[in-house]
């Protein structure tokens, strides 16, 4: 039997305890066995291997060859280069994924406070650590629990357990057992380790600690849950190998085949398959993806979303569901009174949370309407005071929606003396106070709905009508509580439950934890980009439904429950996890399964949250987005992203920079991979036909270093194009290049060896000398680059049908090129070291021209390929 099923008399004898708690011996004795009030710490990964595991990438690892390579060619300079690159490259990948995981730090901090015990019939502190099962512990109002309580006693006693199940108000606790078997939220004789008590007191007895209490067997579950490399990192590895593959066959091929037709010897044969695989491999490819990634980590910040983690800029572009948090996430967790309803007059209020500012519609001067603003304002223990620009509140959120409620309504009335107090209790469900309203003593009584209907001296007629009226509203997702009211003759400072009876009922107040004035259009902004947003939330399946209704998800009515999830076996995960959209009352462990459900079925799935309860399936979900503001540091400490607003539409902005960032990913992967296919091709046809090779190694590796940093990086400061959130989410399982791209990069390359290849045996057959043939070969190679660079701006459009000129750091970055091209040309150092030589104007006419008509035939085919096979924009 489970601790909330038993009677608390099974519960003393089961843990050898009673209301005057455990001996000190006692105490000693569970300590050795069940081991103290904490969670285990996990160990860190030392900083050595965090680094050394930036290297773990298969472009990384292609780099280290290529400049294996260069050294064999004794070019030691362009080797230290190449190491710099994976270095830096290294540094800044180390630097963006910042500290360790925390996470189970952060749940261990969370236990470690002081706790109120009886021992030995003494009332004492203790380090909560040091709490053991049997232990009778007594909560208060602002104490936080420590450890799993069954009670058996409350006064009033409310939890608030939002960062744990979920539930957007604190939950009202009682003594009594519960039948059946119940999920943590509706277990309301238990206490759990880390929530607090926000009104009332009680006592109780510790059932679990450490691992055993639900928020360790969270840390558990986060143990156990394994990331999954992102979207875009398993695609470039994917990439990466399948090119280092062809372009190790490759060169071995045309190494073959150059012995077979010229008999070359092993020595020129190595240096020229080293010359293939130097021209072929994108040098500078990783150093471009992590300074895409990392620029686009600057604007997600400068968008109120701080990445923690440098690939997770580009997998939020990929996401395909977005499974959120209500409470806090969808809605501002502040409860807000949107209707008082009488019999005399509806008024309806505008706005939400704890402004004071708003509409308010219907007659607030209605003596009845006034009656219940009365009952409403004093049968309440809130308070909001007013200092300077600040508002400070303290109290019950309900109650505080109340106390709004009045002064939006600009009632500013004294308050009355209060003569007698019964507080709210679970097990009367009302709150009631004795106050003298002038020379008139009055009973003011606010409670359940149900309730009050029971105290008061209504009709059957009419308490038939209100019950209708009741659960009219309540489908519509608002809670609801009545006020009703009576005149007492007795003036004395007492009261008792049998002077409630009787009651004259005055009215409802309709409230509702208010989704986020913004959050419908972000969510219908995702509806539009082809991603589906699912609501996961712990409180009841009605409320959730009406949120949903008003956030505008699809398939509002598609909603499931806790207890209904418990049910399911995986394959119905699956379905249930595609189908419904809706998910009330559930636990850390749906929400994970969730998660799960949706991933393998090749779903990029990113999870929001802000409680502990989020963290399992934020950390396992592909991209985990923390609420920076009332987020828990757990859910921080696992997420990739932190939103600085707790703002659901910034997640929508944040897709649509991460699909741009992917763009400009591929741009820049088109651009760079064409020259080192014209370099290769180059050299290939040199061997083949047995001539001299147009451009020496280390100039290959001077165009691809200074086309990478200045040319490639450009295009990550593209704009992200008009239509980007009009498309659908890309398929996980779509290469991130398609056949049109891979077309590309061959077309242009070919193009662009010919023209480098012609170019150059003009120069050969005209002037008779390598040295120029080769200057005018590697400014070929660029200038080529650098018209290819206005192509690449859109991939599959003309590119003056679009903003031509929005991209300002294209135009430095040509401007740079052209004055170490320059440089490379003119200046003696370099001469010496590229064996350059010095080009007129003619020379420079020709190299124009060849990047001119490579522009002209590449828009050319855009023009063609895309009308003739229809390729998608």
């Amino acid at each position: 039997m489970k601790p909330y099923q038993a009677d608390i008399g099974e519960i003393f004898k089961e843990f050898g305890t009673n209301e005057q708690g455990l001996s000190h011996a006692e105490v000693i004795e569970r300590l050795e066995k069940f081991g103290y009030n904490e969670l285990p710490e996990k160990d860190r990964v030392p900083v050595w291997k965090r680094f050394l595991a930036q290297f773990h990438n298969s472009l990384i690892y292609v780099l280290l060859a290529s400049s294996v390579l260069t050294a064999l060619l004794q070019d030691w300079l362009d080797t230290g280069i190449i190491l710099g690159v994976v270095i830096i490259n290294a540094i800044v990948g180390f630097a963006q994924e910042g500290k360790a995981e925390k996470a189970l730090e952060s749940i261990r901090k969370m236990v470690k406070y002081e706790a109120t015990v009886v021992r030995g019939r003494l009332i004492i502190n203790v380090d909560s650590r040091e709490l053991v099962p049997g232990d009778v512990v007594i909560l208060k109002s602002g104490q936080r629990a420590t450890a799993d309580i069954r009670l058996f006693e409350s006064h009033s006693l409310k939890m608030e357990e939002a960062i744990l199940t979920g539930e957007s108000v604190p939950v009202e606790k009682h003594t009594r057992p519960l039948e059946g078997d119940l999920l943590p939220g509706d277990q309301k004789n238990m206490v759990f380790s880390g929530t607090y008590a926000t009104y009332g007191r009680g006592r109780g007895v510790v059932v679990a600690t450490g691992t055993n209490t639900q928020l360790g067997q969270i840390s558990t579950l986060l143990t156990d849950i394994s990331k999954s490399s992102t979207p875009l990192l398993q695609k470039i590895e994917d990439f990466s190998k399948k090119l280092s593959f062809f372009i190790l066959a490759v060169s071995v091929l045309f190494g073959v085949v150059s012995w077979y037709l010229h008999r070359f010897g092993f020595q020129d044969i190595l240096v020229n398959t080293i010359g293939i695989i130097v021209a072929a491999i994108p040098e500078g490819l990783p150093a471009i993806i992590t300074i895409t990634l990392a620029l686009g980590v600057q604007q997600m910040a400068l968008n109120k979303a701080i990445v923690r983690k440098l690939p997770a800029v580009e997998t939020l572009g990929s996401v395909t569901d977005i499974c959120s948090d209500k409470t806090g996430t969808l809605t501002k967790n502040e409860m807000t009174v949107l209707e008082v309803v009488t019999d005399a007059e509806t008024i309806t209020f505008d706005g939400s949370g704890y402004d004071i500012t708003g509409t308010v519609t219907g007659n607030i001067d209605h003596p009845v309407v006034r009656n219940v603003f009365m009952i409403f304002d004093q049968c309440n223990d809130a308070q909001i005071r007013f200092e300077s620009d600040q508002t400070l509140l303290n109290g019950d959120p309900t109650e505080l929606a109340l106390k709004v409620m009045v002064l939006k309504a600009g009632i500013h009335q004294s308050t009355l003396e209060r003569l007698a107090t019964i507080p709210f209790d679970s097990a009367h469900k009302y709150m009631a106070v004795k106050v003298k309203d002038g020379d008139s003593i009055k009973l003011l009584v606010k409670g359940a709905p149900e309730k009050i209907l029971e105290l008061s001296d209504l009709s059957v007629e009419a308490k038939a009508k209100l019950r209708a009226l009741f659960n009219h509203k309540a489908s519509n997702g608002y809670r609801l509580i009545a006020a009703a009211w009576k005149e007492l003759k007795d003036k004395s400072r007492t009261l008792t439950e049998a002077d409630v009876t009787n009651l004259n009922f005055a009215g409802i107040a309709c409230i509702i934890d208010p989704p986020r004035p913004e959050a419908a259009e972000a969510i219908a902004k995702c509806h539009r980009a082809g991603i589906t947003v699912k609501m996961i939330t712990g409180d009841h399946i009605e409320t959730a439904g009406a949120i949903a209704k008003s956030l505008g998800l699809k398939n509002p009515e598609q909603k499931i429950d806790g207890q209904s999830l418990e049910k399911l076996t995986d394959e119905e995960w699956k379905k249930v996890a595609l189908e419904y959209n809706i998910f009330a009352r559930t636990t850390p462990l749906h929400k994970l399964k969730l998660v799960e459900a949706l991933q393998s079925q090749q779903r990029i799935v990113a999870m929001t949250g802000d409680g502990v309860n989020d963290a399992p399936a934020l950390k396992k979900a592909d991209i985990g987005i923390a609420m920076g503001i009332k987020g828990t540091q757990v859910t921080k400490d696992v997420s990739d992203i932190i939103l600085t607003d707790d703002n659901f539409v910034t997640i929508s902005n944040a897709v649509r920079l991460g699909r741009g960032i992917f763009d400009n990913i591929r741009k820049a992967i088109i651009f760079i991979l064409p020259t080192n296919a014209a370099e290769a091709l180059s050299i290939l046809v040199a061997l083949v036909v047995g001539g001299t090779l147009p451009i020496s190694a280390p100039q290959i590796l001077w165009i691809n270093m200074v086309t990478a940093v200045t040319l490639a990086i450009s295009l990550a400061f593209e704009p992200a194009e008009e239509n980007v959130m009009k498309r659908p989410p890309r398929k996980p399982t779509k290469p991130i290049l398609d056949t049109y791209l891979v077309w590309r990069i061959l077309f242009v390359g070919a193009v662009l060896a010919v023209i480098v290849y012609t170019l150059f045996y003009y120069a050969m057959y005209t002037y008779n000398s390598l040295e120029l043939g080769r200057t005018i070969a590697v400014n070929a190679l660029v200038a080529g680059e650098v018209f290819y660079l206005l192509n690449c701006k859109h991939i599959r459009h003309n590119v003056f049908s679009r903003d031509f000129f929005n991209n300002k750091h294209i135009f430095r970055a040509i401007g740079t090129l052209v004055l170490l091209q320059i440089a490379f040309t003119y200046l003696p150092v370099f001469q010496q070291i590229f064996r350059t030589v010095p080009l007129e104007m003619y020379h420079f006419a020709l190299v124009l021209a060849g990047g001119l008509l490579l522009f002209l035939i590449v828009e050319l085919e855009k023009f063609i390929v895309i009308r003739a096979f229809r390729i998608s924009k």
